[in-house]
């Protein structure tokens, strides 16, 4: 059985998915395990949208924000769709990246010309 859901509730993809698919802007940012994914994003918007969740725990504390506006389903930027609103884009972003694997992964893919490094915990 198979089924696409599509929110930016990740609280409720953590729950009922195995897989992911981020997208934006109509195109691919990253796909893979539900762990790998929300456990270890590789590109900015990823990050950004696990970012913007409300703490697990009730606190009341500020949320976090991914500056900028999405695009105009009209006028799409050339390369990533992202970089607009990217901390991380240069010029490489001007041209669409390829979706690819991480290294030594085979079942985590990203579209970024600056994939993000894991963030270590503890």
């Amino acid at each position: 059985l198979a089924v696409i859901m599509i929110t930016h509730d990740l609280g409720v993809v953590a729950q009922t998915c195995d897989r992911i698919a981020v997208m934006y802007g109509g195109r691919l940012c990253e796909v893979g395990g539900k762990r790998e994914v929300l456990g270890g994003p590789l590109h900015p918007y990823t990050r950004g949208l696990i970012d913007c969740q409300p703490a697990s725990e009730g606190g009341q504390g500020r949320l976090t924000i991914i500056d900028g506006q999405p695009p105009s389903a009209d006028h799409f930027p050339s390369g990533c769709r992202f970089h607009p609103r990217c901390r991380r884009a240069d010029e490489a972003c001007q041209s669409q990246p390829l979706l690819r694997y991480g290294q030594g992964c085979h079942s985590h893919a990203v579209a970024c010309h600056h994939i993000l490094p894991a963030r270590q915990e503890g």
